[in-house]
This record gives structure tokens, C-alpha cells and sequence, in this order.
């Protein structure tokens, strides 16, 4: 990724942050029904209902600094800025090694007993078949199909 992108990307990911934390300071002022003179949206519904332009519950606000604070620690340990790799150096490729790596440790046991087989023995071992059935099931049937 080029600097330009990934500058794009920062600078973009950074005015989010700051637009949400912006946004939720100027939603958090004291509740004017509270007030004498509160503030009203205008709205009016049969007579005497009114719209009071209250903001969030603080409980809400709260889950929502919350939100921001994770996103933060999230951007910091884990690639989402541009080419910033993250504090844990993840990636999805090595993610994806590790997993191919456990499947083939657990399954080597599984392979390890037919491999000093020739093709008559296998073809005559009811386990060998049944890996056999289970691959070719799995892998080939799909385009046997047609």
C-alpha cells in the first residue's frame, strides 16, 4: 500500500474517532427537561405533548465511550490503519498457517498407518476405504457431478 493510501486511511479513521467522540460530548449536556425553560424540538402532538430535545442515557453514553475506547485499542493492536501492521504483528495469512498446521499434526496419525501400505493392502483395509470415500466425498464428487 502506497503512503498516500495509507495516510488517506489514517487520517479518515482519526476524524471518524474524533466526529464520534465530538458527537457524544455534545449529546451528554444535563437533560433540559430538568430546566424551567427546557428546550423543545418544535414538535407538538395533541395539544400538550411536547418533544424535549433530551440527550442520551447516561448508561448509553457510556457504551458508547466504551465503544470508542475498544476501537482505539483495537487500531492500535491489530492491522486497520493503512499499512500499520499492529502491536501483535496478526495477519490472516499466518492465521491461516497455523490452522493448516494443526489440521495436518492431527490428521498424521490418521495417514501415517497407510502410508507403508502398498495400493492392494489399502484397497483391502475397511479404514483405508473409509478416509478414501470421506476425501473423495469431500474433494471430487463435485465435479464428477455433471
Amino acid at each position: 500500500m502506497t503512503t498516500g493510501w495509507t495516510l488517506f486511511i489514517v487520517i479518515l479513521t482519526a476524524i471518524n474517532v474524533v466526529g464520534a467522540l465530538w458527537l457524544l460530548w455534545v449529546t451528554s449536556k444535563r437533560s433540559p427537561a430538568e430546566q424551567p425553560d427546557a428546550e423543545t424540538t418544535g414538535h407538538t402532538w395533541d395539544g400538550n405533548l411536547r418533544e424535549f430535545n433530551n440527550p442520551l442515557p447516561r448508561w448509553w453514553l457510556w457504551l458508547f465511550y466504551g465503544s470508542v475506547a475498544f476501537s482505539i485499542v483495537y487500531l492500535v493492536l491489530y492491522p486497520g490503519l493503512g499499512s500499520w501492521q499492529g502491536t501483535k504483528g496478526w495477519t490472516q495469512e499466518a492465521q491461516w498457517q497455523e490452522q493448516v498446521d494443526a489440521a495436518e499434526a492431527a490428521a498424521a496419525p490418521v495417514y501415517a498407518r497407510f502410508a507403508e501400505m502398498s495400493l492392494e493392502q489399502l484397497g483391502q483395509d475397511p479404514d483405508a476405504m473409509r478416509v478414501a470415500r470421506n476425501l473423495y466425498a469431500n474433494n471430487c464428487a463435485m465435479f464428477a457431478t455433471g
